[in-house]
């Protein structure tokens, strides 16, 4: 007689424990945003050493594991992290609040509400500046390296220049606006609506390039055109192609 054996049924595994969300603070921790950020003349941060970027980095770490109101309460820290707001009529202060245009106005033009304020990442390793919103979220609209934007006694009043810093794209765009604007072979209608057209292409919100990989056949042929064709170089030659595009007949 063949035993017949029943399955033992197994347990089904227990659901992963989530962890559980917190309700809102009525006093949030500080966060950042970079939405505003740009570089500028006097507060570029290409020549700052990678040491500068993780002070940066540590000072955003220790802010935000503390409250905005905790911070903005607290005298003495406030006094050792330098917060306060931009004097516009400081000795020596390079720029005006006018130069700053990029910000939306719903913000810019409210000043009292949301006046333009400072942070420093050290004594020597300058600042953070920028505004708290209405989420009390800190939009950073400038880093100042050098203490630029409010010079003081500590550097003599002295603007000191900086180097704006560029990534692969912004690199690639500054050189290919760049070839066209200093071509001698284009017009100047030619060299707007080329640039033009470059501009049309950048989202201002996701600036993305798409990279492609060109087999050596391509490389070949195009190597072959930019010979035929008398050109120097490839980007010589594709300024060509561009400049019959564009070049009003």
């Amino acid at each position: 007689m063949t035993k017949k054996f029943r399955p033992v049924p197994t347990q089904a595994p227990s659901a992963a424990r989530r962890p559980s969300t917190p309700d809102p603070s009525p006093t949030p921790n500080w966060s950042f945003t970079l939405r505003y950020w740009r570089q500028i003349e006097n507060f570029g941060v290409g020549a700052e050493t990678s040491g500068w970027s993780v002070s940066m980095l540590e000072r955003f770490h220790e802010l935000s594991r503390l409250s905005v109101d905790e911070v903005m309460r607290d005298q003495a820290l406030k006094a050792n992290m330098r917060i306060h707001d931009t004097d516009w009529k400081a000795k020596n202060i390079p720029i005006s609040r006018d130069d700053i245009d990029w910000v939306d106005k719903e913000y810019w033009d409210n000043e009292e509400e949301f006046p333009l304020m400072q942070f420093h990442i050290s004594k020597a390793l300058g600042r953070v500046v920028g505004f708290l919103d209405e989420n009390q979220k800190f939009n950073i609209v400038l880093l100042d390296p050098k203490h630029n934007l409010q010079p003081s006694k500590f550097n003599q009043y002295k603007i000191r220049a900086t180097t704006v810093g560029r990534c692969e794209y912004t690199g690639f765009l500054a050189h290919a606006t760049s070839c066209v604007t200093s071509s001698p072979d284009l017009t100047d209608q030619a060299k707007s609506a080329m640039l033009g057209k470059i501009r049309s292409k950048i989202n201002p919100e996701w600036q993305e390039v798409l990279m492609l990989p060109i087999g050596s056949k391509l490389i070949d042929e195009m190597e072959a055109a930019v010979s035929l064709s008398g050109a120097t170089d490839s980007a010589e030659y594709l300024l060509s192609l561009i400049y019959e595009k564009f070049e009003p007949t």
